[in-house]
């Protein structure tokens, strides 16, 4: 399958506020956010110009606004944008915001070359965009300063599968080899992802890697997004072990034999 961009639209356009909202759904899901923050707080400097891709209702958008940066919204669905547009007027960081752009990764040919410090596509656009994910790197780099960065996270394949293990056992073997020796998640290599409509490519750490430095990028960091947690939302519900756990997720998440771990891998490469 190539990528189809009215097929994300209607994914997230349908998916609302839920987005905004996911992050709270469980101590797992916090643990991935608070480590997507770190990331965050780690490699942008106060005051940087920052494109932010893939925004939804504005959850990272908020918080790069307490850093003091100045932020470009991206977003390909409507709805989506307009609820982050909406956020920041209401909760009153709207100020940060130098623009609120409908646009697709594959296509940031509206905005000006150089014009940004740094890239920030949390969350999964370079996995969206499927076989078309070079084309989105190329876009990123064009709007990059010489010295820019991009902080990026994208669907882990093995960290996926061990994640819903409960219920990827259950599928055909076809389907589930499929996915397991592609990485994608599509009508043709998984039927019953067809509902949903939820279509990725799952990389391994390996492969990401490969992929940043085959453009002449530098890693600055790569990590899980939830290395330890997974599947231990019942026992993190207790404050005192979420606490404990997070502090270990830290560790963990840098260590080469848990980058596969978590459900997303983290990385920020470097010009």
């Amino acid at each position: 399958m190539s990528y189809d961009p009215d097929a994300v639209v209607r994914y997230f356009d349908a998916f609302g506020r839920s987005e905004y909202e996911r992050h709270d759904t469980s101590p797992e899901q916090r643990i991935k956010l608070a480590l997507h923050m770190r990331c965050l707080r780690t490699f942008l400097d106060p005051g940087s110009r920052v494109l932010e891709i893939g925004a939804g209702p504005g959850r990272f958008t908020e918080a790069m606004a307490t850093l003091d940066c100045r932020i470009t919204v991206v977003d390909v669905s409507p709805t989506q944008l307009r609820l982050n547009s909406e956020r920041a007027q209401t909760e009153g960081y709207a100020d940060a915001i130098d623009e609120w752009v409908l646009a697709d990764i594959v296509d940031l040919s509206s905005l000006d070359a150089g014009a940004f410090d740094a890239v920030v596509a949390f969350g999964g656009p370079f996995s969206y965009v499927l076989n078309r994910r070079q084309e989105a790197l190329d876009q990123c780099l064009d709007v990059l300063t010489p010295d820019g960065r991009i902080l990026l996270s994208v669907m882990s394949k093995w960290g996926t599968i061990h994640a819903f293990l409960g219920g990827i056992h259950k599928l055909d073997k076809e389907e589930i080899d499929a996915v397991a020796r592609t990485g994608d998640v599509t009508p043709a290599t998984s039927p019953s992802s067809i509902e949903g409509g939820h279509f990725c490519h799952m990389f391994t750490a390996s492969e990401l890697e490969g992929f940043l430095t085959a453009a002449g990028l530098t890693l600055a960091f790569m990590g899980a997004s939830n290395a330890l947690s997974t599947t231990w939302s019942e026992t993190l519900e207790d404050d005192d072990a979420f606490a404990k756990v997070l502090e270990l997720e830290k560790e963990a998440t840098r260590s080469r034999g848990a980058l596969d771990m978590g459900t997303h891998i983290i990385a920020v490469a470097e010009r």
